[in-house]
């Protein structure tokens, strides 16, 4: 049986009460793999910061973190998060938060020589459900056609940052991006989806996801857009 690492990662925010029944819910979706989840966020701060014209909260309550993963979660990666500030920024000047995340993720897959046939890297925050995932495990980096709840688009050169299915021979690449290479990608790149599709591209050939295979795809950090809020 294959086995499948399931990569869960970003900031809590207000998506704690959810996080449970997203990360059992996306697993069902390879109920035909052997897998494992990997959770990595940071531990909670004082303060918050604007993101989009919404407010990017550090706090949390990590006890109701630790009843939320209790029993599911295989790896656990929690770490102190900097200030925002001291994060690299694309042209827009938002923060590449997460790419860092996803940097220390294969790192530490590396240092503890933890292996897997395939990677999937979700975030904590997003519902998603897909189907026929066995399409996407032939060696591309697929991520959706669509941004922020079927708001459809296949941009070569803008991919959601949502959602990502590789190999795992993919995935270990992103441990080789150290601070300097990561500014020099940021410095052309107009957005955070501007950097995932350098980076996808930069490891791999990129693939989209069939949008018919995705059931489900709601972002509880984004109340506004329209049909979030049917997100519960």
């Amino acid at each position: 049986m294959k086995k499948v690492g399931i990569i869960f990662t970003g900031a809590i925010r207000e998506c704690l009460p959810f996080i449970r029944r997203n990360i059992l819910d996306f697993k069902e979706c390879f109920s035909g793999y052997d897998v494992e989840i990997i959770f990595s966020t940071w531990n909670p701060k004082k303060g918050s910061y604007v993101h989009h014209g919404l407010p990017y909260v550090f706090d949390y309550d990590i006890n109701e973190l630790n009843d939320q993963i209790e029993g599911i979660v295989d790896h656990l990666i929690i770490k102190d998060q900097k200030n925002i500030d001291d994060y690299l920024k694309t042209l827009d000047k938002n923060p590449a938060i997460q790419f860092y995340q996803i940097i220390d993720v294969a790192k530490y897959l590396l240092e503890n020589n933890i292996k897997y046939d395939y990677i999937v890297r979700g975030r904590h925050d997003n519902h998603f459900i897909m189907k026929d995932v066995q399409k996407y495990f032939d060696g591309k980096l697929y991520v959706p056609p669509c941004y922020h709840l079927r708001h459809s688009f296949t941009n070569p050169n803008e991919t959601s940052t949502h959602l990502l299915i590789t190999t795992y021979e993919n995935f270990i690449k992103y441990a080789n991006y150290d601070e300097e290479i990561l500014k020099n990608f940021c410095s052309t790149s107009l957005s955070n989806e501007h950097l995932d599709a350098a980076l996808i591209k930069d490891i791999g050939e990129l693939g989209f996801i069939d949008d018919n295979d995705i059931l489900k795809f709601k972002n509880r950090y984004w109340p506004d857009r329209p049909g979030h809020a049917e997100y519960k």
